[in-house]
């Protein structure tokens, strides 16, 4: 029995966990192709920049609602997407997407999880705003407190839900 409780204990999956299996699966896509090319499979899979008073940002539109966030615990709140919803996070869990959030509502972050009408379903979502130059502002103050901080995406995007 004890056995089995900690077999069972080793698969939990974690954010790191996560991050792994994208850094593996990056990999394996990266096979066969030399820096250039895949830096430019990269940027093709990329969705554009939107250009807004000061700043820019990738923005994409998809179906997204509000799904869960740490602040509506205490408050029972609910958390509705805003024009520009900054994404740090895609997961196909909503325990790990929770995680992520968790850890950044933590460290500060307003953050909350969306749910995604298609794959993956589960967006964490670090700062949501109807200006497109406050959301541009926190991507860069994302990536530079957060090098590595992105999980299922290779930058921040600026999602807007399909209305």
């Amino acid at each position: 029995m004890a056995l089995a409780a900690i077999f069972l204990g080793g698969c939990k999956t974690t954010e790191k966990n996560y991050r792994l299996a994208y850094e593996r699966a990056q990999q394996r896509a990266r096979e066969g192709l030399d820096d250039e090319e895949y830096a430019m499979m990269v940027q093709e899979q990329l969705p554009p920049y939107v250009r807004g008073t000061v700043d820019s940002v990738r923005v994409k539109s998809v179906p997204m609602m509000w799904q869960w966030s740490p602040q509506a615990v205490d408050s029972g709140r609910r958390a509705d997407p805003k024009i520009y919803n900054l994404t740090v996070g895609t997961y196909r869990m909503l325990t790990n997407a929770k995680a992520h959030a968790e850890n950044l509502a933590a460290d500060g972050w307003p953050c909350v999880v969306m749910r995604s009408g298609g794959a993956p379903d589960y967006l964490v979502v670090a700062r949501r705003s109807d200006n497109l130059d406050t959301i541009a502002a926190s991507a860069r103050e994302f990536a530079v407190r957060y090098p590595a901080g992105v999980v299922g995406m290779p930058v921040a995007v600026a999602y807007r839900p399909l209305r």
